[in-house]
């Protein structure tokens, strides 16, 4: 007997019975189809979302995305032909190389002086010296001991202390030199750094900030080496025209000028073989340049130990044919975040100004379809450029990728996306730690009243702040933002 399934007013018994299994079997049929199918989807997520050969997106760039760039070399430097030691014969500088040594040695500002001429002689062919007292004269220096010797850092013979002590400071004597000389060279100012504050303003202030200008213009750099030591003399010269007697310790500066790689080379054999003993809080190095990255990241650097991978995402290890070591994630819950943490040393220059801010590039394109030409598989997500944020702190940089949660979760879920990013340093400058140094070895006009009324046996450095605060400015007007690190990935969003 056939029966007819349809709209009759009376059935049967037995036709309501069949039609009640018939009924019962399909809908089992159905919903242990559909469980076998979301099994199988969601254990085969991964791997086939790895083994589909996924093409790169339309307008992005392979070739940087590879390798890292290597932007120095600081150990390949060249030997340089000349170097030329500048010499602050102010009497100021005598109470640096009277002090008597201690159980240890001498201070380290004795150190740094008897060790120069070693420290130059890997870095020049030849080493020229002279003294500046109101003008440069040339110097016979033959050994270290011979910059310790007072003779010469008193008055020359026929001049009084004020006269030794008048006219400009010989910063400003030998910076129009430095600016006209050559780019090969380096040059060297010794001095306790004293600058008038009538250096800053007017004629003479724009004069000195146009030759920093024109050297930090002419691709070379200008760095400080700063060593608090043992003082045995009297302070001259003070903004009021008084003298202070009571300190016994005081900063001895190295200026130098060059090319930024000699720069750091110098820098590390003083750092290494001169001031390793010398306590952290007694020592500052610092170089500004308009060149700060010494190594670009890319793909291939990132370490798998330098991810921080969050709860709600899945890491899959396989690669796509022809991407290598672009990673690849599954993102799984409603909160998830990714953080890439790097050191800073690994990829800006020891010494140089840190950067300040970062500017990020970042493009988004989602995937459309499976194959066909590559500019048909990928759609370019416009105003998708908040997935990834970047902090910093005093060591690391760190990339936070997905951590907008409602940026993430307006992009269409079960679909597959590409993200290309690129960390920029967009500005250097002085941070705390620096501006926090420069403070408290700094002291000026206003303050020096009170300065000597608190009687200090430390005694800073006149407009010290001051004269960092033009070389930042002055570095960053011939700064460009450098590209610093680049991180690509794939992700699917599962849910």
């Amino acid at each position: 007997m056939k029966f007819e399934i349809g709209n009759y007013p009376a059935r049967t018994k037995c036709q309501k019975g069949i039609r009640y299994h018939r009924s019962k079997l399909k809908v089992f049929r159905l919903v242990f189809g559909a469980s076998i199918c979301l099994v199988i989807s969601y254990l085969n997520t991964g791997s086939a979302f790895a083994s589909e050969e996924i093409c790169f997106p339309q307008g992005y760039s392979q070739s940087e995305s590879a390798t890292s760039t290597n932007l120095t070399d600081v150990p390949a430097v060249a030997s340089l032909k000349n170097s030329y030691v500048f010499i602050d014969s102010s009497p100021n500088m005598v109470g640096l190389v009277n002090a008597a040594d201690s159980a240890d040695g001498p201070s380290g500002t004795k150190r740094m002086l008897f060790n120069l001429p070693f420290a130059l002689s890997s870095l020049s062919e030849k080493v020229r010296y002279h003294q500046v007292q109101g003008s440069v004269t040339p110097k016979a220096i033959h050994e270290g001991s011979d910059l310790l010797d007072r003779s010469l850092y008193q008055c020359e013979k026929g001049k009084s202390l004020s006269q030794c002590l008048s006219g400009k400071s010989a910063l400003s004597i030998v910076l129009p030199f430095v600016a006209s000389g050559s780019k090969d060279d380096v040059y060297i100012l010794v001095s306790d750094l004293s600058l008038d504050g009538k250096e800053f303003i007017g004629g003479a202030g724009s004069k000195f900030r146009k030759s920093i200008e024109r050297i930090l213009g002419s691709e070379r750099a200008i760095g400080i080496v700063a060593v608090r030591g043992k003082f045995e003399g009297v302070v001259y010269d003070l903004p009021s025209g008084g003298r202070y007697s009571k300190a016994n310790k005081r900063p001895l500066y190295l200026m130098a000028f060059g090319e930024r790689n000699s720069l750091l080379k110098l820098f590390g054999n003083i750092e290494r073989e001169v001031l390793s003993n010398v306590p952290t809080s007694d020592k500052k190095l610092v170089i500004f340049t308009k060149r700060v990255v010494k190594r670009k990241i890319g793909n291939l650097e990132w370490k798998d130990d330098e991810f921080n991978v969050g709860k709600g995402i899945q890491t899959d290890s396989t690669h796509e044919t022809g991407m290598p070591r672009i990673r690849k994630y599954i993102l799984q819950r409603k909160h998830y975040k990714l953080e890439a943490k790097i050191g800073l040393d690994q990829v800006q220059l020891p010494y140089s100004l840190p950067a300040t801010e970062f500017e990020l590039e970042q493009k988004l394109w989602q995937r459309r379809r499976d194959s066909g030409k590559c500019s048909k598989q990928w759609l370019q997500l416009k105003g998708r450029d908040d997935l990834i944020s970047v902090s910093k702190s005093e060591t690391d940089f760190s990339l936070n990728v997905f951590n907008k949660q409602k940026s993430t979760k307006k992009l269409p879920s079960r679909r597959t996306y590409f993200l290309s990013s690129e960390v920029l340093i967009k500005k250097i400058g002085l941070d705390a730690s620096l501006s926090s140094w420069a403070k408290e070895w700094s002291y000026d006009d206003l303050s020096e009243k009170r300065l000597i009324a608190e009687k200090p046996s430390f005694f800073p450095t006149l407009n010290l702040d001051r004269l960092l605060k033009v070389l930042a400015d002055s570095v960053l007007k011939t700064f460009e933002p450098e590209r610093l690190a680049r991180f690509d990935a794939i992700f699917h969003i599962d849910r």
